[in-house]
């Protein structure tokens, strides 16, 4: 019997990508309420349904799968017509989106699925003037009955990290980098071996030192022992020996004080540019902001815009999550007592 799949290693992808997608079906469906007539929008939002459809089978997320296939229904019809996406489809479908989102969330927190599916089937059926639960539309299509509970996902052992996309100009930046750093390593080599030098030819200048002084110590073998061209020579040999050493040290500075000045930037560059993988544009809460105002200004029976400028500035993504719940409480304060 085969061992059952591990689809823990695979969850934090998954996630990643099925929050993309739930953040496409929400600025679709926004979109479509506000301009039904958009064949573009629908097709963006039936691929969005689809591809999580399809993603949350191969994980074997069954709920998630179902409420994604009744979405995809929904789009298909909005596509053909005579449905439109008036304001009471467009609740169903985000409450569907809310669904699975908080599904995924159980899931990735290795939770079971406390969502009632059946409740979300059914409200996006009674939209396609549809039986609660029609039989599947293709065989592996499964649907999930209103009797039964939704099935309870297993938690899971070792909760993965969680990822971030990260655009891949800003990975070449990096390997370019890292690049320069290897060049560098190399010349690291170079310099090791500078040094090895440098070591051994300390060594022997500290003997011939010695050997000069031990001639030149009171009562050893001093001048009346040696010549005086002996010690002459050894004298020069120690000379030239540390004017070697001297200019070897120097070799070796000014090498360091170059690849120094060269390398500084490069690391500086390489902080920054790894700093940048948790940099998000700030609008990607600003989608959250628009269906958080939307579905408010239904609640307070008000017509409201969203205007939203200088999406494109980047913030770290601890400091994105830490932000938004105190500018959605600032919006929701200016909905419900701002706008009169």
């Amino acid at each position: 019997m085969s061992a059952p799949f591990d689809k823990t290693p695979l969850l934090a992808v998954f996630k990643a990508e099925a929050e993309e997608h739930l953040a496409a079906l929400n600025q679709g469906l926004l979109r479509l309420e506000r301009s039904p007539q958009q064949s573009a929008v629908v097709e963006g939002l039936l691929r969005a349904a689809h591809t999580l459809k399809g993603a949350a089978r191969t994980m074997g997320y069954l709920p998630m799968q179902e409420v994604a296939h009744r979405l995809e229904d929904l789009f298909q019809q909005l596509q053909k017509g005579p449905l439109t996406c008036t304001a009471a489809v467009a609740d169903a479908a985000l409450a569907a989106v809310d669904g699975i989102q908080a599904m995924l969330n159980e899931a990735a927190a290795g939770r079971p699925i406390t969502v009632e599916v059946p409740a979300v089937c059914a409200a996006l059926n009674r939209c396609l003037g549809v039986p609660a639960y029609p039989q599947p539309s293709s065989p592996g299509e499964s649907t999930v009955p209103p009797s039964s509970p939704p099935p309870v996902e297993s938690p899971a052992p070792d909760l993965p990290d969680e990822m971030i996309r990260v655009p891949t100009h800003r990975v070449g930046d990096l390997l370019n980098l890292v690049g320069e750093l290897v060049i560098n390593k190399v010349k690291s080599s170079y310099k090791l071996a500078a040094l090895r030098t440098l070591t051994e030819t300390t060594r022997t200048v500290q003997r011939h030192l010695a050997r000069l002084g031990d001639r030149l110590r009171p009562g050893g073998d001093g001048p009346s022992a040696e010549s005086a061209d002996e010690l002459h020579r050894l004298s020069h040999q120690c000379t030239v020996e540390a004017a070697g050493l001297a200019r070897l040290v120097g070799e070796l500075a000014d090498r360091l004080s170059a690849e120094t000045v060269h390398l500084d930037p490069v690391i500086d560059e390489l902080q920054v540019k790894t700093k940048q993988l948790q940099m998000l544009p700030v609008a990607t809460i600003f989608e959250v902001f628009e269906r958080a105002v939307r579905d408010l200004a239904r609640e307070e029976q008000k017509a409201v815009t969203l205007a939203v400028r200088g999406g494109e500035t980047e913030l770290d993504k601890k400091v994105l999550e830490r932000v938004k719940p105190c500018l959605i409480h600032l919006l929701r304060n200016a909905v419900s007592h701002g706008i009169e």
